[in-house]
């Protein structure tokens, strides 16, 4: 009775909503609420005096979806008149195949599934090809699986009309199946591009993807940097955290263990270029790299009162760099110090300076004088490591461009705008800290043991 009585509303429900077009995020009409959807196809639910139903109207159209989604934040949408049993996560050309069933969304094996799999699931999405992505590669999902041992024949138009085993999967590897469509065949052409922050991001199939961090090394990033005019370049990585976003939208993982050596002329002559099949990408790292024309990093000590201590610096090419704190506390610096002594050759290290925040900006100011060129921060290390090669961290140069790549954050559960307002100055507070390395502030020195 619940939803015969919301779905008499739905049709009157449609009209308001062109009407209006301006409703917020939880907009209502007549008592009548919207509630949020995602960016995968997604039933549309609507909810009255806490009574829940659907939008399911004869006369759906793609106009109706692009009011609901644009009151959601999106830019666009598209209409669907089926109950959207299968869906893609985490975008609509491309993630994990997910089946709705019994109240809940199911995955589907990796094992088996294969090219004509991934050909059926993207036809039920309105594309031309699909290829499959192996295996379990965005990452951990909250759905179990439960369907397996797909065969197709590369005529279905759905995953669904393909052989199958439901609910008793036989899956000894655990891991689930994923597609990337496109509405193109597939080739072997790609795009590469090195963002501003240093991240690499590969365009391929019509979708742009990334890099597993997984046996990414300086080889991979001397490479990819001479196929964009570079001499050489060096390997290092983000990490895919942040404190005001959730793990970032990043794209298909294309590519992991490619073992370049380092003298290949294009990253298409590295020994292991096997498109989308990347297993368990590292979650925690993003692989970013820094291209130099002339001589790559290189660190040491300086302004100190020996050899084995002083300020921490790095050089590339003829810009000279240094550690950035920011606002860690003195038990990271302190681990942060171990690990770049043993990178220097030492056995252990501590910090230099071992004053308040306050005391050694101004004995660094009066120790260790002038500006660098370049500061690595946002460090994030284990304590185990013996360089910062294993750490996460970012390249920071100055005059640098503050983009939303460097310092994002989301809007996801903010519903009024002093939300929003608290979100944008958190944000501007950190600029603002990475901003104050310029001033000589929070650089780290250290004193090393043998």
């Amino acid at each position: 009775m619940i939803f015969q009585n919301l779905l008499a509303l739905t049709s009157a429900l449609v009209v308001t909503l062109i009407q209006l077009g301006s409703m917020d995020v939880m907009g209502s009409s007549e008592g009548i609420k919207v509630l949020p959807v995602d960016m995968s196809p997604s039933i549309v639910y609507v909810e009255k005096d806490g009574k829940k139903g659907i939008i399911y109207p004869e006369d759906w159209d793609d106009n109706d979806a692009q009011v609901i989604c644009q009151q959601q934040g999106y830019k666009s949408g598209h209409a669907r008149r089926d109950l959207g049993s299968v869906r893609l996560q985490p975008n609509v050309t491309f993630g994990a195949v997910q089946v709705w069933d019994r109240g809940s969304y199911r995955l589907v094996c990796a094992e088996g599934f294969d090219d004509l799999a991934a050909q059926a699931v993207c036809r039920y999405f309105g594309f031309a090809y699909g290829i499959n992505i192996c295996c379990s590669a965005f990452g951990r999902m909250e759905y179990n699986i439960a369907y397996s041992n797909i065969k197709c024949t590369g005529i279905e138009s759905d995953i669904l009309e393909c052989d199958y085993v439901k609910y008793f999967p036989n899956c000894t590897s655990g891991h689930y199946a994923s597609v990337a469509c496109s509405n193109n065949p597939e080739n072997e052409e790609f795009e590469l591009k090195i963002h501003q922050s240093g991240k690499v991001s590969i365009r391929r199939f019509d979708n742009t993807g990334f890099f597993c961090a997984n046996g990414f090394d300086d080889a991979e990033a001397t490479v990819i940097c001479r196929e964009m005019g570079y001499k050489g370049g060096s390997a290092y990585f983000h990490s895919r955290h942040t404190k005001y976003s959730t793990v970032p939208l990043l794209g298909v993982p294309w590519l992991a263990n490619i073992a370049c050596v380092g003298t290949e002329k294009n990253l298409g002559k590295c020994g292991k270029f096997d498109w989308g099949s990347v297993g368990n990408c590292d979650e925690n790292k993003i692989p970013a790299v820094y291209c130099y024309n002339r001589t790559g990093f290189s660190f040491a000590l300086v302004h100190g009162t020996d050899k084995d201590n002083g300020l921490v610096v790095f050089t590339v090419d003829d810009k000279e760099g240094a550690i950035c704190l920011r606002d860690s506390v003195t038990e990271e610096r302190q681990k942060l110090a171990a690990i770049v002594c043993k990178q220097l050759g030492y056995g252990n290290g501590g910090l230099l300076l071992n004053g308040t925040d306050a005391e050694n900006e101004v004995i660094a100011r009066e120790v260790f004088p002038g500006e660098s060129d370049l500061f690595i921060t946002k460090i994030e290390c284990n304590g185990n490591e013996s360089s910062l090669a294993e750490c996460t961290f970012r390249i920071l140069e100055r005059n640098f461009p503050f983009t939303e790549d460097w310092i994002p954050f989301t809007m996801d559960g903010c519903h009024n705008p002093l939300c929003y307002r608290v979100r944008g100055n958190n944000r501007w507070l950190d600029i603002n800290r990475e901003l104050s390395c310029w001033d000589g502030k929070r650089r780290l020195a250290v004193k090393c043991f043998i």
